[in-house]
């Protein structure tokens, strides 16, 4: 005869009769994930793994910095960031459009734009109309610009997202020239680099450019900021990165909400390697424990 288990709570797991595999996932509309950088030593590959377990996207855009130097760290991943190459496939092949969009320092994805292997797509930027909102999709390394050089290339307004990227690039040109960095190093940021400016760039830009919202990385921080503009309110948003604080971008019920792992993460959700590993007969134990457990106290009661 088989045993039925009842559906009861137990901190850090929810168990629907015996089917395990079929914890509820939080369906959202769009992911945006930036500088997750596979390869470095740094990568919270692991917690990425736990987070992506937990969601089902409609839309997962990985936002430049996906892999820390050049392409050939892809052959000497550790086992747990090759979990996360298999587990974005695995989402591209069950329904989710996954678009990659190369930074500045992607050397290898900006070489490969355009290409589409299935529902995975390579490109530099993204354009999506969000609940009739114009939203643009990019890393935003062309923004990081001290104020002088933003005064005098801003008056350009539908040009000066071009500028900008030129500007950018001979800037890096010259400071490869100089500085030379080893394979694999992580990029460093601008001395001078100023959140404020850069999004004050990123706001005129887009404004410029006829959008209602624009999403970057490359900060490192986290942010959500509506300006009133010349031709209506425009909105910052910046997804921050995985490798330092571990934040996402999610756009669900028509609204943007910034997801940060240590403050968000939910218990009863674990990676897919885990479950499968879960033992059936542990489990039936630690509810038997807590169904005696409840008995005794309703003992205790009756008998006062």
């Amino acid at each position: 005869m088989t045993r039925r288990v009842r559906n009861v709570f137990i901190p850090g797991i929810i168990l629907p009769h015996h089917n395990f595999t079929g914890l509820r996932k939080r369906t959202i509309e769009v992911v945006v994930l930036s500088d997750i950088y596979l390869g470095s030593e740094e990568c919270k590959a692991q917690e990425l793994l736990t987070y992506l377990s937990s969601i089902k996207p409609g839309i997962l855009i990985l936002n430049g910095g996906l892999i820390a130097g050049n392409a050939n760290n892809l052959k000497e991943l550790p086992k747990v960031q090759m979990k996360v190459v298999k587990k974005i496939v695995t989402i591209a092949a069950q329904g989710t459009a996954v678009y990659v969009l190369a930074g500045e320092t992607d050397h290898y994805l900006k070489r490969l734009e355009g290409i589409a292997v299935g529902a995975i797509q390579i490109r530099k930027e993204l354009v999506l109309d969000l609940d009739h909102n114009k939203t643009w999709f990019l890393h935003g390394q062309h923004f990081d610009m001290g104020p002088t050089s933003s005064s005098l290339l801003r008056p350009f307004r539908l040009h000066s997202y071009t500028l900008f990227a030129r500007w950018k690039k001979l800037s890096n040109s010259l400071g490869g020239f100089f500085i030379k960095k080893k394979a694999g190093e992580l990029p460093v940021k601008n001395p001078s680099f100023c959140p404020e400016q850069f999004r004050t760039n990123a706001l005129h830009c887009a404004a410029a450019r006829g959008f209602g919202a624009v999403v970057c990385g490359y900060t490192s921080l986290a942010d959500k900021y509506v300006q009133e503009m010349e031709y209506g309110s425009t909105q910052y948003l910046n997804s921050g990165d995985w490798l330092g604080e571990m934040t996402a971008l999610e756009y669900a019920f028509k609204r943007w909400k910034i997801y940060r792992y240590q403050a968000d993460k939910c218990s009863v959700f674990f990676a897919d390697e885990e479950l499968k590993s879960m033992d059936l007969t542990n489990i039936e134990t630690l509810l038997d424990t807590h169904g005696k457990r409840n008995k005794r106290k309703r003992r205790k009661k009756t008998l006062h």
